[in-house]
């Protein structure tokens, strides 16, 4: 990865915020376009949410698990 490129590792405080908000940041300087960066926020933001509701702001404590679940969360509001 380049120094110009954020990874959802290097955040600051390791908040699912700052990561989210570093993942934004990566996409914008590979060129999305505002309304894929304004898709990837809404979706980013529900995640992050979802997960504070759970109790983890961590995003080292983040889990294929916690995806897992959020994403069947996600399907049943849809479905």
């Amino acid at each position: 990865m380049s120094p110009q490129t954020p990874s959802l590792s290097a955040t600051r405080n390791h908040t699912l915020s700052d990561a989210a908000a570093a993942h934004l940041d990566k996409e914008r300087l590979l060129g999305r376009s505002e309304a894929t960066l304004k898709t990837y926020r809404g979706a980013l933001y529900r995640l992050v949410a979802w997960r504070a509701a759970q109790g983890v702001a961590d995003s080292r404590e983040v889990t294929s698990a916690h995806l897992e679940a959020y994403a069947r969360t996600t399907l049943e509001r849809v479905s």
